[in-house]
């Protein structure tokens, strides 16, 4: 099925909406960690979401613990170094990696969900 192209100004219909859920349900769309975007399935039918928020930059500092890791906002400056922020709170390894070392340093983002997220680039 191909969809139409959506123009500036073009209102989008649940027209559109269905069509964009039928095709997802037809390819096994997902889309992936750390996009954009997120498509959500509940029991409700699919939810598409913009995420707008800014990747941060944080330094895990301790091993996995309830499925998150703990870590602290830091903040590159120009001498080629680490500032350390204020901002601490935990964060789930998108890919479920369950050995990122204390000391590394990460770029995150919120999830649709609220939630931290990251990868560690290996699993």
């Amino acid at each position: 099925m191909k969809l139409p192209r959506v123009k500036p100004g073009d209102p989008i219909t649940d027209t559109d909406f269905n069509r964009l859920i039928d095709a997802a349900n037809q390819c096994n769309l997902t889309v992936g960690q750390g996009g954009s975007l997120n498509m959500i399935a509940d029991p409700d039918g699919y939810v598409l979401d913009a995420v707008t928020s800014e990747p941060i930059w944080g330094k895990i500092t301790g091993p996995l613990a309830s499925g998150t890791y703990p870590f602290t906002e830091q903040f590159p400056d120009s001498s080629g170094t680490w500032t350390v922020g204020t901002l601490t709170d935990v964060a789930y390894e998108a890919e479920g990696n369950p050995s990122v070392a204390s000391n590394t340093y990460v770029q995150l983002w919120r999830s649709a969900s609220g939630d931290w997220r990251f990868l560690a680039g290996t699993c």
